[in-house]
């Protein structure tokens, strides 16, 4: 019975050293959930009017099956902000996606890329973020 606050003891030093370890292989690991074939995303047309409908095509190659949040936002000198957020958990493995986005009515008229932010939540310690935009486009008013 001697030895028991040592084996206490010494197991929780080991119990330590494996959550330090294991934290730190969650932090540094190189995780890639998603990839982007495309340096920019096609999109269907290349003027759209305020409150019509942006298709764009992504192609890509998920490689872990966790869920994601994307967010989006258009892009000329600012950004403005759009308060539509999707909640993905596509299939593991490579294909195609056409995605559609309406464009705000208040959007000021000009050129824009359409920006989607792909968060993934990999552990409570670290997120990936997946950014990719689509082509530039004009919005010209109704």
């Amino acid at each position: 019975m001697k030895f028991l606050p040592h084996k206490m003891i010494l197991g929780v030093i080991m119990a330590m050293l494996f959550f330090t370890l294991w934290t730190s292989w969650q932090l540094i690991y190189p995780y890639k959930p998603l990839v982007l074939q495309d340096e920019y995303f096609p999109i269907n047309k290349g003027q759209f009017f305020q409150g019509e409908i942006i298709q764009y095509l992504v192609r890509y190659c998920k490689k872990m099956s966790v869920p994601a949040e994307i967010n989006y936002q258009f892009e000329n000198s600012v950004i403005f902000f759009s308060t539509r957020v999707d909640v993905s958990n596509a299939k593991t493995g490579c294909g195609e996606h056409w995605r559609i986005f309406e464009v705000p009515v208040e959007l000021p008229p000009g050129r824009y890329r359409l920006v989607q932010i792909t968060k993934y939540k990999i552990s409570m310690f670290r997120e990936i973020v997946v950014t990719g935009a689509t082509e530039e486009f004009d919005i010209i008013e109704k």
